[in-house]
C-alpha cells in the first residue's frame, strides 16, 4: 500500500482532490482534523485532557466541548496552542496510523492522509509522497466565499495566519496547481502525478 500525504492552506480545494482520489483510484482517505474533533468528543481519547485542561467553561450543557469558546482562548495564547498540540497530534497520529494498518489489512493501494499541519504535526514521515494543493489568493477567497460564507476580509485575516506558499513548496515533493476554474487541468496533473510518483501503476491506469 502507497501512502499519500495531501497538505495546503485554507481554500485551496484540498477536499476536491480528495474527491477525486477516492472516486476515480478507490484510495481510502482521512481528513485529519475530523479525526481530532472525534478524538475530544466525549469518550474520545482526548476528551478528559481538554476538559482538565479548560474546565467546565469550555463545555456545553450536554458536556459536549464549546470548540469556539476553546479556539479563542487557544489562538490568543501561542503556549496554550502548543500544549494542545502536544497531545492532539500525537494522538491524531496513532489513530492515522491504526487506520493506516487496518487499510492495509484490506488490501488497500492507495491511503491518503489530509491536514492541513500534515509537515508541522510530522505525519509526512508516515508518507511516500508529500503533495502541496497550491491555489492563488483570489481563487481561495472565491472558494471560502462560495462554500463557507467568509468575507473577503475574514478570508483574508485566516490566510495571512497560515503558512506562506515557500513554506510547502520547499517541503513538499510535489505541487498541484488548482488554481484553475475547471478541473480537468487538475485531474490531469493528479494522474500524472500518481504515475510519476510510483503511488499508482500503469496498469491501473490502462484498466480505468
Amino acid at each position: 500500500m502507497k501512502i499519500l500525504g495531501i497538505t495546503g492552506g485554507v481554500g485551496s480545494g484540498k477536499s476536491t482532490v480528495l474527491a477525486y482520489l477516492k472516486e476515480k483510484w478507490g484510495a481510502s482517505c482521512v481528513l485529519c482534523d475530523d479525526i481530532g474533533r472525534r478524538l475530544q468528543e466525549k469518550g474520545g481519547s482526548c476528551y478528559a485532557f481538554m476538559t482538565e485542561m479548560f474546565g467546565p467553561s469550555c463545555l456545553h450543557e450536554d458536556g459536549s466541548l464549546d470548540r469556539a469558546a476553546i479556539a479563542a482562548r487557544v489562538f490568543a495564547a501561542p503556549t496554550l496552542l502548543e500544549r494542545v498540540n502536544s497531545v492532539i497530534h500525537p494522538a491524531v497520529r496513532r489513530e492515522v496510523e491504526r487506520l493506516a494498518e487496518e487499510e492495509r489489512q484490506r488490501g488497500t493501494k492507495l491511503f491518503v492522509i489530509e491536514a492541513a499541519l500534515l509537515l508541522e504535526a510530522d505525519f509526512a514521515r508516515m508518507c511516500d509522497c508529500v503533495w502541496y494543493i497550491y491555489a492563488d489568493a483570489e481563487s481561495r477567497m472565491v472558494r471560502l466565499a462560495r462554500n463557507r460564507g467568509y468575507s473577503r476580509e475574514r478570508a483574508q485575516k485566516i490566510m495571512s495566519a497560515q503558512r506562506p506558499d515557500s513554506f510547502y513548496r520547499e517541503r513538499c515533493g510535489r505541487v498541484i496547481d488548482n488554481s484553475f476554474e475547471g478541473f480537468s487541468s487538475v485531474r490531469a496533473q493528479i494522474d500524472r502525478a500518481l504515475l510519476e510518483d510510483g503511488l499508482v501503476s500503469a496498469q491501473d491506469e490502462k484498466i480505468r
